[in-house]
């Protein structure tokens, strides 16, 4: 599923992030030993603004995780029939269709039945962190 692919990388991210942390704060260290005030003021910088990073990426993987845990729940397909059927005006039902609707199967013995893209995600061309996008 492409929400695993991105939680990988997010969790990826995340370790890689604590990792330089925890090096910059040896480095840091070395630099206090040495008297390098100028080279610790840099590194306590460099150890800041990863810290924000690994922070941010936490909080993507919170939301991931509620995403992930809405889409396995149906809640997320429950909704969006919803509003796709009662709030929406038909220009934005088509660009709706033209996005997650896979097929739309029609029988004379049946009701009209939408058959949804099993990775609804990938169609808006997003890539985990960490992967390129060229080919």
């Amino acid at each position: 599923m492409y929400l695993n692919k991105i939680e990988q990388a997010l969790n990826e991210n995340i370790t890689k992030m604590a990792e330089r942390i925890d090096n910059y704060s040896t480095k840091g260290c070395i630099a206090k030993e040495r008297g390098d005030r100028e080279l610790e003021i840099m590194i306590e910088k460099l150890q800041s603004q990863t810290l924000l990073t690994l922070q941010s990426l936490q909080d993507s993987r919170h939301v991931l995780v509620e995403l992930k845990r809405a889409v396995h729940s149906d809640l997320f397909f429950d909704r969006f029939k919803q509003i796709l059927q009662l709030q929406l005006g038909e220009s934005e039902k088509r660009l709706i269709i033209l996005y997650f609707v896979d097929k739309i199967l029609v029988s004379p013995e049946r009701p009209l039945q939408e058959m949804y893209r099993q990775n609804v995600f990938e169609s808006f061309g997003l890539h985990p962190a960490g992967q390129s996008t060229e080919s």
